[in-house]
């Protein structure tokens, strides 16, 4: 988990992985498939570059209570996960 999350985080914006964990798995449904996402909750060092230009247009940082109003569907529901404080809304019975 250690070394594809340092490498990808290299790779996608040149930050230096300096700690890792487990953050939620969820489902999800967007674009006529289902997607599963493993989210992990990193603390890294350096300056945010998009390293992927072809990929992203940009890399913004937001503020949790000025989140942008249209998010990709597996970041919707990781931030969902993490506000909830659940590993996986998958096993969150709804009503609860």
């Amino acid at each position: 988990m250690r070394s594809a999350a340092s490498r990808t985080l290299y790779e996608e914006i040149g930050l230096k992985l300096t700690a890792v964990r487990f953050l939620s798995v969820n489902s999800n449904f967007g674009f006529g498939n289902h997607y599963l996402s493993i989210a992990l909750l990193v603390e890294a060092t350096g300056s945010l570059v998009n390293m992927r230009p072809e990929d992203w247009t940009s890399w913004d940082w937001f503020d949790p209570s000025h989140l942008p109003a249209r998010l990709f569907p597996s970041a919707a529901r990781t931030l969902e996960a993490y506000v909830s404080g659940v590993a996986s809304l998958d096993l969150v019975e709804k009503g609860e």
